[in-house]
């Protein structure tokens, strides 16, 4: 299905939902999306350009964190950027995309033991840890600023990883859960696309 949908010139851009369903190879089929219309910048080659710092398209949820920096003035260099979680399609691109830059950034998974004291030394804080409220108030530093990727389900509420309401007295800008990251997120996606879409009648 997936090699179908990019060999069809009709399609611009082919979005994998993750994770895919019991039975299915997630890896497989990540892999066959082809870079030109791998508009969710999670596949294996697209992972590859993202580390050597050539031109692809960068996962929506790294772009959306970019875009927000955009958007706000705010800039991202000369800041100690932490990425709390190593998943494919968020904390690893986000911590080459970095390392691209030029930017000091720290970067440990979800079940790393020092993540009380990495966090503490964040400027920007980048959270994927699928772990409610785990980010309190007294972890970090006055003035952070923190983008919470969480998506952490009790029922039919959404909390994040960071106790937002407790971290905004001390934080310079955090982004709440929900209603955060997410609805940019879709946006960048539907620019992929129609980016994708723009290059291949170019």
């Amino acid at each position: 299905l997936v090699e179908g949908l990019c060999s069809d010139a009709e399609i611009h851009g082919v979005l994998v939902q993750l994770p895919v369903a019991e039975g299915l190879d997630e890896g497989a089929i990540v892999e066959a999306v082809t870079a030109e219309k791998d508009v969710d910048g999670i596949s294996p080659s697209t992972l590859g350009k993202i580390l050597l710092g050539e031109e692809s398209f960068l996962p929506a949820g790294v772009d959306a964190i970019l875009e927000l920096f955009r958007r706000y003035g705010l800039d991202p260099e000369g800041k100690h950027w932490v990425v709390a979680g190593s998943t494919n399609w968020l904390g690893k691109p986000l911590i080459a995309h970095l390392a691209n830059m030029g930017v000091q950034a720290t970067f440990f998974g979800k079940d790393d033991p020092r993540m009380p004291e990495l966090v503490k030394e964040a400027d920007v804080l980048c959270t994927e840890l699928s772990q409610k409220h785990a980010v309190t108030a007294d972890m970090v530093k006055p003035g952070v600023i923190v983008i919470d990727n969480g998506n952490n389900y009790e029922g039919k509420n959404v909390y994040g990883d960071v106790d937002t309401e407790a971290v905004a007295g001390v934080a310079e800008a955090i982004t709440p859960v929900p209603g955060g990251v997410g609805p940019l997120l879709i946006t960048m996606l539907l620019a992929n696309t129609l980016e994708a879409a723009s290059k291949s009648i170019a």
